[in-house]
C-alpha cells in the first residue's frame, strides 16, 4: 500500500500540466481546419481528440523527464527506498499515461 501511495504521489505532479498542455494541443489542431471551415456538420467538436491522447503520451514522459530527471533528480533516493526504482518509476508513467491516452480516446 505504502508503494501506491508513493507512485501517486510520484505521478499527481504530472497529471495536470500534461493534461492542459494536451487539451490546448487538441484545441490548437483543430484551428486551422476551423478557420478554413473545412469541417463537415458531423465533426464539429473544437477538439481533436486523438490529439490530446497522443499528446498526453508523449508530454507525461517529457514532464518525467524535466521534473525527475533535470530539476529534482535527488527525489529518486526517496522513491528508491520505498522500494520504487527508477526503471520502475519510468515504467509506471509509461504505463499510467497510455492508460490515460486510452481512456481519452475512449470517452470523447
Amino acid at each position: 500500500m505504502t508503494q501506491l501511495i508513493a507512485l501517486w504521489h510520484f505521478e499527481r505532479r504530472l497529471i495536470l500540466p500534461a493534461a492542459l498542455i494536451s487539451v490546448i494541443a487538441g484545441a490548437i489542431s483543430r484551428l486551422p481546419v476551423q478557420l478554413a471551415g473545412l469541417e463537415n456538420a458531423a465533426d464539429s467538436t473544437w477538439i481533436s481528440v486523438p490529439t490530446v491522447a497522443r499528446s498526453y503520451l508523449l508530454l507525461s514522459l517529457v514532464f518525467h523527464g524535466v521534473t525527475y530527471e533535470l530539476r529534482k533528480p535527488q527525489e529518486y533516493h526517496f522513491y528508491h527506498n520505498l522500494g520504487l526504482g527508477r526503471i520502475h518509476l519510468w515504467a509506471t508513467t509509461a504505463v499510467f499515461s497510455l492508460i490515460i491516452g486510452l481512456l481519452i480516446n475512449l470517452i470523447l
